[in-house]
């Protein structure tokens, strides 16, 4: 009987987890990032919406060439959103990044 009594016990508690989890809003994540060769950040997309990036600042660096901001990615924004929103599918998340270029 003891055991029976744990149980329920560990159940009243991981919904009260659950609730107070849920009652607590995530915390707003920006992310700075130099933009990568236009490959690397077809690749990067749906990771970065995975971890829950709210809003995406791609810059300029000494070292980026001009021409990444002409890329596919820039030109088509539909396939970047594309690209978001299959990372946001891996997740679970429904909300997609707000994404910035900075040049």
């Amino acid at each position: 009987a003891l055991s029976d009594m744990s149980s329920d016990d560990n159940t009243d508690d991981q919904s009260k987890t659950s609730a107070s989890s849920e009652s607590q809003q995530s915390p707003c994540v920006s992310l700075i990032l130099a933009l990568p060769r236009p490959l690397q950040l077809g690749r990067m997309l749906p990771m970065i919406s995975q971890m829950g990036v709210d809003h995406l600042v791609l810059t300029a660096a000494k070292k980026v060439p001009k021409d990444y901001f002409g890329s596919h990615l820039f030109r088509r924004p539909e396939e970047l959103r594309r690209l978001l929103i299959e990372g946001l599918c891996q997740c679970g998340d429904v909300k997609v990044p707000k994404v910035t270029v900075a040049k």
